[in-house]
């Protein structure tokens, strides 16, 4: 009777020391991470993508490998004791070996950048398997970057469930509130709208700004009409970039004559690179893929 009362005891004592593992150490794992992130859900419909956002996570660490999404493959970069790396041992699709092969990353030959630290994120899957934690992540838009990053971790009782959500911290954390001591964000860095308005002249008629992937119409037969009637307009046109901030303007002055802007800028705060052109006489507009007018030919 008194070793098998030892027995209990020892079996009792082993699950208390012993951290869950396998199956148990998984679901753990996944219910931390559920209750941190929220995914962000995205649906095309027409010309139109529907964003639900979720968390909005920040990127601690320099060098993380992402592409466009027309890519052959998203790249999939493992972090490791403190480190980045590209995982290509587990690669089995011909294209994706191909891409490898010809261009040494599964992007193959589309836009692909490491991205800096600083960035903010968009998680659109996440997975818990029995030894890794995969989460697929979007730069917050007009970046058109998605990458997959893998976080290893040892089963069977050598990680618990809080190794894994803090090695997780060392590369994304969530994005602190903003506060009503921090500055607010502008919307569009305000040189390409001053350029606008100041060239237009201070009566110009605002058709407004169209958003990435909106509905251009109303903005494009306020400007054609405005310029049928030869009165001062102007009007952006939000375009989508790889890496930067991106957007292309009409600005017709009381003259008649009308300038075509575009504007780069690497971050909302930042004073975007603008260059003007006039547009050749007599003025011809027409849609560019996008749907924004253009006078370029």
């Amino acid at each position: 009777m008194r070793r098998l009362m030892w027995l209990f005891v020892a079996i009792g004592m082993a699950v208390f020391i012993f951290p869950a593992s396998g199956q148990d150490l998984t679901n753990e794992i996944r219910r931390k991470l559920n209750e941190q992130f929220v995914l962000t859900k995205m649906s095309t419909s027409g010309n139109v993508t529907n964003i639900a956002v979720g968390s909005v996570l920040v990127l601690h660490k320099e060098g993380l490998l992402m592409c466009s999404s027309n890519a052959v493959a998203l790249p999939t970069t493992i972090y490791k004791d403190g480190a980045f790396s590209l995982d290509v041992g587990d690669s089995r699709d011909a294209k994706t070996v191909a891409a490898l092969a010809q261009w040494g990353t599964p992007c193959g030959n589309v836009a692909q950048r490491k991205v800096r630290a600083g960035l903010t994120l968009w998680i659109l899957e996440l997975s818990v398997d029995e030894d890794f934690v995969m989460m697929k992540l979007h730069i917050q838009p007009p970046y058109d970057l998605y990458g997959l990053l893998k976080f290893p971790y040892i089963k069977g009782g050598a990680s618990t469930a809080d190794d894994v959500v803090k090695t997780i911290a060392e590369v994304v954390t969530l994005q602190p509130p903003v506060t009503a001591t921090q500055p607010p964000v502008r919307k569009y860095p305000d040189g390409m709208d001053v350029r606008l308005r100041s060239t237009a002249g201070a009566n110009a008629e605002n058709c407004g700004t169209v958003e990435i992937r909106g509905d251009a119409t109303a903005a494009n037969d306020c400007v054609q009409k405005a310029l049928s009637e030869s009165r001062p307009f102007y009007v952006r046109y939000r375009v989508r970039g790889t890496d930067s901030i991106l957007s292309t303007g009409l600005a017709g002055s009381v003259d008649g004559t009308v300038y075509e802007m575009h504007s780069d800028a690497m971050c909302w705060n930042c004073n975007p690179r603008i260059t003007t052109e006039e547009c050749p006489t007599p003025v011809k507009l027409r849609p560019a893929w996008s749907g924004a007018l253009t006078c370029r030919q």
